[in-house]
């Protein structure tokens, strides 16, 4: 994982972020952007992970938001994609929580490790949706501690 996301690092292809506890500095997880292609303006996020203690907390929807922001308003990005498993519904709950788009499944699209077929469900913001997006997220962000939004 490591080897390859230095690889990608290196080629301009992939942008690995740390996701850190901002009290102690210790890690919480990694989100990456990858897939860039500055021609189309387009890339993907993910890759991510989190302690099981940084999970069902704000940490997502603060690392999210602050990848969405550097994707359009630094990159110039006109579309972020997010994919995940089909299967794995608590990542597309996660998903669809900070504002994506579902997209539909892409069919066979990944093989795994253990050689099992993926479907993926893809998701997507676009620049358009950005302004909304980045509101909705804001929002969230400043709502009282165990609201849900």
């Amino acid at each position: 994982f490591i080897e390859r996301a230095t690889a990608e690092l290196a080629a301009g292809r992939e942008i690995g972020f740390a996701v850190l506890d901002r009290r102690t500095n210790e890690p919480l997880g990694t989100s990456s952007m990858y897939r860039v292609d500055p021609v189309h303006r387009v890339l993907e996020i993910g890759r991510t992970w989190y302690a099981a203690r940084a999970r069902r907390t704000a940490v997502n929807t603060q690392a999210k938001r602050l990848l969405f922001e550097h994707a359009f308003e630094t990159l110039g990005a006109h579309r972020v994609e997010l994919r995940t498993d089909s299967r794995n519904l608590r990542s597309r709950s996660a998903i669809e929580r900070v504002g994506a788009t579902f997209e539909g499944i892409i069919r066979y699209n990944v093989i795994m490790p253990d050689g099992y077929v993926r479907d993926t469900a893809s998701f997507a913001i676009v620049s358009a949706e950005w302004p909304d997006v980045r509101a909705r997220l804001d929002s969230m962000l400043l709502a009282p501690r165990g609201s849900r939004t």
